[in-house]
């Protein structure tokens, strides 16, 4: 269930961003564009922390990951989350630098991501 909530957060993207681009440049309904669009990109963002926990929670991670890279990419998911939602807080004051925000974290995931490291002996998937 949790993966079709992901997958439905990711169809919705397409309309906040189409709304951003709208109001962006109109002073009175940025603040509206930039919160909407901000939140927009939290529901992905928790609905694909909650996956990484509830995979993490039921063992359904490929046995032999190291426990180091589990823990440091759970913490990467949670501070994203915690990113996105302090950008949807920003931007009732300053829709600029939650702008900012957003588009700085989704630059960060257009890079690639870290190779999975396996403890001693235990086979790649």
């Amino acid at each position: 269930m949790l993966n079709v909530i992901f997958l439905m957060a990711i169809a919705f993207l397409p309309f906040p961003t189409a709304v951003l681009g709208e109001y962006l440049k109109e002073g009175a309904q940025r603040a509206d564009a930039v919160t909407f669009y901000s939140l927009g990109l939290l529901l992905p963002a928790t609905t694909w922390c909650l996956l990484w926990l509830y995979g993490r929670w039921r063992g359904l991670l490929v046995e032999g990951l190291e426990p180091s890279y589990v823990r440091l990419a759970t913490i990467q998911f949670l501070v994203s989350v915690a990113l996105y939602g302090a950008a949807v807080a920003v931007s009732f004051v300053e829709p600029w630098a939650a702008l900012a925000v957003c588009v700085d974290l989704t630059l960060l995931y257009l890079l690639p991501p870290r190779r999975p490291v396996f403890t001693a002996g235990a086979g790649k998937p």
